[in-house]
């Protein structure tokens, strides 16, 4: 897929992008300082007007047109007289003014710049060596439709792909430290208002949702773990599968019992890979809490195959499911020591 960026607008602080385009800072920049280097994306609300017993009245729709430097102009969309149109530089005052902190990455994406973002970092969690980084992430669409929508994700966006893994990747671990925080729409009056607070408020749970998390996992990985407690968790991890009832047809119960059989033999399969790579073999993994959760996810996301796109099924289908689980079975262990 494309990167879909718009013309050359998008910035990134330090790191290079895949795509070559727009800028690499190495200073700590605001968004308003990084956005003013950009081509400048200014929209306008414009109402139609009609042809009424030979004079031009209003419509009460309006076009949402893009207008350039160069005096160019294209209808990016419809909208109602209630539509609140906020402008790009104004959402960069409103970021830096709620976060307060340095613009991590910035672009437009589409072919009219139809749609911003926004991302900052936040605290990361650190794990004895190992660091996961975390977003604050601001889409935000100028279309009429898309809205505002604001982020906590692992990923970091900086082109079409990565707005979309961002999004995938929050939505699928809402409650888990990431997810979707806000939504809304520029038909509030008080949208900008409502933007800001969840803004600054993300903000300054950041530093205490990161601890908690931090905190598990150092309690995971100083909690030691035997051959048989980790045993024990594949089978909450991997379930039996249900077993052929006795109430049931008997021309249908052979065919039946083979799907089952398949099924039990997948589950050892995964239980006994995750104690594999849980006992030494094939990565360094420690015996404790968080070496079992690794050992689950390296299963899962390199070895176990998947009939959809791994991508896909890591961030939102099955996969991603049994690392939920694995998570929820190792707290729950660790807490009861």
């Amino acid at each position: 897929m494309p990167d879909n960026v718009y013309q050359q607008n998008v910035y990134s602080h330090k790191e290079s992008m895949w795509h070559r385009k727009g800028t690499v800072g190495q200073n700590d920049e605001t968004c308003v300082q990084v956005y003013a280097r950009m081509i400048q994306v200014e929209f306008e609300k414009r109402e139609f007007e009609i042809k009424l017993n030979g004079k031009k009245v209003g419509s009460k729709q309006f076009a949402i047109i893009r207008k350039n430097g160069n005096g160019d102009e294209k209808i990016i969309g419809t909208t109602k007289d209630q539509y609140n149109l906020t402008q790009p530089l104004e959402y960069c005052q409103i970021y830096d003014e709620a976060v307060g902190k340095p613009c991590e990455t910035l672009g437009f994406l589409g072919t009219d710049g139809e749609k911003m973002f926004i991302t900052s970092k936040l605290p990361s969690i650190s794990v004895y060596g190992d660091k996961i980084n975390l977003f604050q992430f601001l889409a935000v669409g100028f279309d009429g439709f898309y809205g505002e929508h604001q982020y906590v994700a692992a990923e970091r966006v900086i082109c079409w792909n990565t707005w979309n893994r961002a999004i995938a990747d929050a939505n699928s671990t809402n409650n888990h430290g990431r997810g979707q925080l806000y939504s809304g729409t520029h038909n509030s009056i008080d949208h900008i208002e409502k933007l800001k607070s969840w803004l600054s408020y993300v903000q300054k749970q950041a530093e205490e949702y990161v601890n908690i998390t931090q905190n598990l996992f150092c309690k995971l990985e100083t909690a030691p773990m035997t051959v048989d407690e980790a045993f024990g968790l594949t089978k909450i991890v991997y379930p039996d599968p249900e077993q052929l009832p006795d109430f049931y047809p008997d021309n249908l119960r052979e065919n039946k019992q083979l799907v089952i059989d398949k099924k039990v033999e997948k589950t050892n399969e995964s239980r006994d890979l995750v104690m594999d790579f849980f006992k030494g073999n094939g990565i360094a993994i420690s015996q404790t809490g968080y070496g079992f959760f690794n050992s689950v996810t390296e299963a899962e996301n390199h070895h176990n195959p998947s009939k959809k796109d791994s991508t896909y099924s890591i961030l939102l289908g099955n996969k991603h499911n049994t690392m939920d689980t694995a998570l929820v079975a190792v707290t729950n262990w660790v807490e009861n020591k």
